[in-house]
């Protein structure tokens, strides 16, 4: 899918901001978030750093200029809350877009990013996302922003009670399904928010 391969092919160094905490059960099974995440997303010879933004550590922010990219995880917390780690996560977020710096937001980071940058989340009125999902994709502006060829629809199995309810300023939706108007939006071509990050295609 197209939140594999956004960022430039050099140097490839990426910062992957982890938001959210996993049960001991769900790690010994599935591993850490970092692992998941490099697992769906890492390409061989990339070297991926993991920064723990959940429990205040932003010191990515001395070393902004070393990564090609930046990743932020999902979580089971509120994009739309007042924590103070997430209202820094903000602040960063809105340094390295000013900085044009490339960043990808999945699931929780989707919606963090919509709100760093003058949009807004909240709860889905019509309840939780959960299950299979048909995503339609845009992929004549795909193309035009990131080179790369999609199919026009991907489905996905999805989980989720919050959403995106309304883009930030020169934010285009690359991505809806019947359920969720945004599934997946674009500012430039230097940020990319999905609400998930892998797909099934039927054969």
């Amino acid at each position: 899918m197209v939140v594999g391969r956004m960022f430039d092919p050099s140097p490839r160094k990426f910062a992957l901001l982890v938001t959210g905490v996993l049960n001991p059960q769900f790690t010994s099974r599935y591993g850490t978030i970092t692992l998941i995440f490099e697992r769906f997303l890492k390409e061989a010879g990339e070297v991926w750093d993991s920064f723990l933004v959940v429990n205040g550590d932003f010191s990515f922010m001395d070393g902004i200029d070393d990564y090609s990219g930046f990743v932020v995880t999902g979580s089971q917390f509120d994009a739309h809350a007042n924590d103070p780690w997430i209202l820094q996560l903000c602040q960063a977020l809105k340094h390295l877009h000013h900085m044009k710096k490339k960043i990808l937001g999945i699931c929780f980071g989707h919606q963090v990013l919509a709100r760093a940058f003058g949009g807004s989340t909240g709860r889905d009125p019509s309840g939780w996302d959960i299950g299979l999902s048909t995503i339609n994709l845009d992929t004549k502006r795909i193309k035009e922003l990131f080179g790369l060829d999609v199919t026009s629809q991907v489905k996905v199995i999805e989980i989720h009670q919050d959403q995106v309810k309304c883009l930030p300023p020169d934010a285009l939706i690359l991505g809806s399904s019947r359920k969720t108007g945004v599934e997946m939006f674009s500012i430039g071509n230097h940020i990319l928010g999905s609400v998930c990050k892998g797909n099934h295609r039927e054969p």
